[in-house]
């Protein structure tokens, strides 16, 4: 076990396998994405409606060093080489400070 890993008591780390390839489509996938959003009242709620696909996960974290300030880590429906996600990543992308795709995986 390592000792010290945190910055803040309480923390919990969680790893995640990342592999060298992109995994191709297979017709049941799931992909991540890093929402950043605005902290003004409704803009989680205009992120969600910009979704076509449907959500299978969504957790929040705080961005250090600023208060109320939040990144949301979704889960979606789909692989984000797929046309109907970059019409998504188009819309997520109008309504959201930022959008990282961390990349799309066998369900």
């Amino acid at each position: 076990m390592i000792e010290g890993v945190n910055d803040e008591n309480g923390n919990a780390t969680r790893f995640l396998v990342i592999g060298n390839h992109a995994a191709q489509p297979t017709g049941n996938d799931v992909a991540s994405l890093i929402l950043y959003i605005q902290n003004k009242p409704q803009a989680l709620v205009k992120v969600l409606r910009s979704l076509k696909q449907n959500m299978t996960s969504i957790q929040s974290r705080p961005v250090k060093g600023h208060p109320w300030e939040y990144v949301f880590c979704i889960d979606v429906e789909g692989h984000h080489n797929d046309p109907d996600f970059q019409e998504t990543l188009v819309r997520l992308e109008k309504v959201c400070v930022r959008v990282k795709v961390l990349g799309s995986y066998p369900a």
